[in-house]
């Protein structure tokens, strides 16, 4: 498979991992030249239409889930008769990796991890899509420590009539629900009972069922109560959302990841209090259970059960009753009246107690904006508890100022705790000095500095073209991260300009001194046969009447003393190798004469071409001066020779 490209796209480049239903490999995308991982269902299942159904599942559900605790799916297609997904590449471990590396993960670390992948969970199942087959296998950890759960290899809508996909169910026998391996329909519930083992094996180092045969596993998941043993360490809090989790029928787990999510926060806070939510087959790829296995086994133990029940209800041999007196019979009946009247006073009790305690819907008031207090003070008269469920930074709210509500304003509950996110007031961040470079490299200057390019102002100044003279705010402040930055760039010392006049018809010389009087200088000069006397001006580089930088020079062109005096110009082409400093730089040459220096070239350049041929026209030899960005970098001598080009 190596080097095998599929959809004409994506490069193979080595197999990463190997799963139940697929093999994953590393690829490249010739497309946007990035690594990929690329998911290719088994060769040997291809052709079985049952597994391809799953696979394109797999594909559906997967690609319309975008959460950064999710990994992502960025295509899905059929090549070369194999299916295949494309899915962002994470480097990093699987967490059943990390729990063997560490045995386990202390309370605190688990707790974090186990949030992450509740998240992901939640996201899921607000889109109506069930993981199924939630296990550390599934479940990436990457360089950062951050989790990302994949591989939605069973996962099915809850729109879906049933969940069953035929008599036997894919899931890994370690993680499996009860009504999983019963075949019976299952839900989001499932996934949370998976979760349960999950968060118990982090903890504990450990799966809670260990059994000879994956059938065995799957009985106690049926029969058994999982239980710690007191070397586990483990918080009671947490023993009890496990043992909440992993409860045998759906009804008495958590109904929700939301409802989950409350209990653990309490228990984060005080991981002891009790009075909250009052052999390992983890090494196998994912295994298919046999369903009508299991319910024959549930059925035969039912039906023991059942003849044990007959038995116990068998009738007894009749035995000869004892009279009872008068006596004894009113006093069995004053007892009963007495009972029935207790009984109507505690139920009229009870009635009134239900009534007292019955708990009203509320509407939740909205709280953004608001301090802790104010948002205390709001809530106190209906009774809802508040509490915080995490800062954030925020550039538009103050410190301490509620940013969010864990459920939306308008919304009615009955009296359930509402969290909400502080703000910790806007992340402050030091402005970097961006003085003294070139205005194209803004992006450069300010990448990692949690700042953003501001606007942009051109001011004259002796400082060369291009180049950022200020800055708002100032190098070494401190301000709210996401502020912009404003910058000052030179244009050069501000120009005066002239009007040019008429030089042509005049003698060089006469011309020379009208040009100097209105502060220009006489450039290049290029003498041509003409039939006009000699020294007249012919030519001049600027017309009449345009507006010029005072100080410019002005190349001319004068008449030869004859047709056939002075030597014939000649073309020839010179090759410059570019700095790689910068993106661009300006290059200039100016032919050095005995009035001066005289621009011939100047043009800005991408570097990314390495060199710069520059055509030149003259007669003997002539010096050049070369400036990069304005900088003098060397004389060049130059000898034309030949004939004129």
């Amino acid at each position: 498979m190596k080097g095998k490209l599929l959809g004409n796209r994506y490069e193979l480049l080595e197999c990463i991992g190997s799963g139940g239903m697929a093999e994953v490999y590393r690829a490249k995308c010739h497309l946007l030249n990035r690594q990929v991982a690329v998911k290719i269902l088994k060769s040997e299942l291809m052709k079985d239409d049952e597994f391809v159904q799953k696979f394109k599942i797999e594909a559906q559900a997967s690609a319309g889930l975008n959460h950064p605790n999710i990994v992502n799916v960025f295509d899905v297609g059929a090549d070369q008769g194999m299916y295949y997904i494309v899915m962002e590449l994470i480097e990093g471990k699987t967490l059943q990796e990390v729990i063997r590396e560490r045995k386990r993960l202390s309370p605190e670390k688990a707790v974090r991890v186990f949030a992450q992948i509740a998240s992901a969970v939640e996201f899921a199942h607000d889109r109506h899509i069930i993981h199924r087959d939630l296990k550390p296998q599934n479940i990436m950890v990457n360089h950062l420590g951050n989790i990302k759960v994949m591989d939605f290899g069973i996962a099915r809508a809850t729109t879906s009539e049933t969940l069953q996909v035929s008599d036997k169910v894919l899931g890994s026998v370690a993680y499996l629900s009860p009504e999983q391996a019963k075949g019976v329909y299952s839900d989001e519930r499932s996934d949370l009972y998976s979760l349960g083992i999950v968060f118990y094996e982090m903890l504990t180092g450990r799966t809670p069922f260990k059994g000879e045969t994956p059938i065995s596993v799957v009985m106690k998941h049926l029969e058994e109560e999982l239980s710690f043993e007191e070397t586990d360490d483990v918080p009671i809090g947490y023993q009890n959302i496990i043992r909440k989790l992993t409860q045998k029928l759906p009804e008495n787990r958590y109904q929700s990841v939301r409802e989950l999510v409350v209990d653990l926060k309490k228990a984060k806070a005080e991981p002891e209090n009790e009075a909250i939510a009052s052999q390992s087959f983890s090494d196998s790829p994912t295994t298919e259970v046999d369903v009508e296995g299991v319910k024959e086994r549930v059925r035969k133990r039912a039906e023991d059960g059942s003849s044990m029940q007959q038995k116990k209800q068998q009738p007894k041999k009749k035995t000869k009753k004892k009279k009872v007196s008068s006596l004894q019979k009113w006093a069995i009946s004053g007892t009963a009246v007495i009972l029935a009247f207790l009984l109507v006073l505690f139920g009229a009790y009870q009635l009134s107690m239900n009534n007292i305690v019955n708990i009203s819907e509320v509407e939740v008031p909205n709280m953004q904006g608001l301090t802790l207090t104010q948002a205390q003070a709001l809530i106190d008269d209906i009774g809802i508890e508040l509490y915080v469920e995490k800062e954030i930074y925020s550039n538009s709210y103050d410190k301490g100022v509620i940013v969010e509500q864990g459920i939306p304003a308008g919304r009615k509950i009955k009296r359930s705790p509402v969290g909400v996110t502080l703000s910790k007031g806007a992340k402050l961040v030091e402005v970097p000095d961006i003085v003294n470079n070139y205005a194209y490299s803004i992006d450069v200057l300010l990448s990692g500095s949690g700042l953003i390019k501001g606007s942009l102002v051109y001011e004259f100044s002796d400082e060369p073209d291009g180049i950022i003279i200020r800055q708002e705010p100032s190098a070494g402040e401190m301000v709210a991260e996401g502020t912009p930055v404003n910058y000052i760039v030179s244009s050069g010392v501000e120009k005066e300009y002239r009007a040019m006049p008429s030089i042509i018809g005049l003698q060089l010389e006469e011309a020379t001194q009208q040009l100097e009087d209105l502060g220009f200088a006489i450039g290049q000069i290029i003498y041509e046969n003409s039939e006009q006397p000699a020294g007249e001006i012919l030519y001049q580089s600027y017309p009449e009447g345009s507006d010029v930088v005072k100080g410019s020079e002005i190349s001319v062109k004068v008449s030869k003393e004859s047709a056939d005096s002075g030597p014939k110009e000649v073309s020839k082409t010179i090759t410059l190798r570019l700095p790689q400093t910068n993106p661009t730089v300006k290059v200039k040459l100016t032919l050095v004469s005995p009035g001066g220096e005289i621009t011939v070239y100047e043009e800005v350049l991408s570097t990314e071409q390495g060199n710069a041929a520059i055509a030149l026209k003259g007669t003997g030899q002539q010096t050049y001066k070369i400036y990069y960005d304005d900088q003098y970098l060397i004389d060049y001598n130059v000898t034309f020779s030949g004939t004129g080009q």
